[in-house]
């Protein structure tokens, strides 16, 4: 496998990893599947009124697809802060 050092994002085992001296992560795929996600469930529940029913969904299927692999890299501050702001 040829690398060229011109690469500014690869995507290795699902993770999306940006160039630079420090690894650092991509967080705009992760964001769009999120709300990818989120809209699907808020579109397939609209006029259901359990809201603990609604929020589980949203735990299940969104979360995870949020904070895949985020365990494995040390995150900085402005990176926590853009997982929480909705942009």
């Amino acid at each position: 496998m040829v690398v060229s050092y011109s690469l500014c994002e690869v995507k290795y085992l699902g993770v999306h990893l940006l160039c630079g001296k420090k690894l650092r992560l991509s967080l705009h795929e992760y964001k769009a599947k999120f709300f990818r996600a989120l809209n699907d469930i808020l579109y397939h529940v609209k006029g259901f009124s359990n809201d603990t029913v609604i929020m589980h969904l949203i735990q299940s299927y969104c979360k995870p697809l949020l904070l895949y692999a985020r365990e494995c890299f040390n995150m900085t501050r402005s990176e926590i802060s853009q997982l929480c702001k909705a942009r």
